[in-house]
């Protein structure tokens, strides 16, 4: 999508991306947080990841024109999310009791079919 946004408005950061192998070729990428002690293979994850400079450009403004069939991603207000956290003190045990149950509904609630959710990386950053 290309915006006229003053270049203010961007900003160059490190994303983390999924690194093609070829191991892919044969086996999909998969992650488990639980292996069964039966099985031959223990691996948890066959993922690697490199790091790449990318713009980020400030999409304020323009939250509706993203669906996520198009662009990956979609923009929601999420309301339930920071009023969760806000009478607690922010720890491991509150984000994963609180935070992580209302992102689950959010995602039931914007896409279609969802069995099952789990968040792969998440950061609680501050000033508190």
């Amino acid at each position: 999508m290309k915006t006229s946004l003053p270049k203010k408005d961007n900003e160059i950061a490190s994303v983390q991306f999924l690194k093609w192998t070829d191991l892919y070729l044969t086996e999909k990428p998969f992650q488990f947080f639980e292996i069964d002690t039966d099985c031959k293979d223990q691996r948890n994850s066959n993922l690697q990841f490199e790091e790449k400079f990318v713009a980020i450009e400030n999409i304020r403004g323009h939250e509706s024109s993203f669906e996520l069939d198009r662009h990956g991603f979609i923009v929601r207000q999420f309301p339930k999310g920071a009023s969760c956290l806000q009478a607690s003190i922010i720890s491991k045990e509150n984000v994963v009791s609180r935070y992580f149950p209302a992102v689950d509904q959010l995602l039931r609630d914007e896409v279609e079919g969802v069995d099952q959710t789990f968040l792969l990386d998440w950061r609680v950053s501050g000033p508190f």
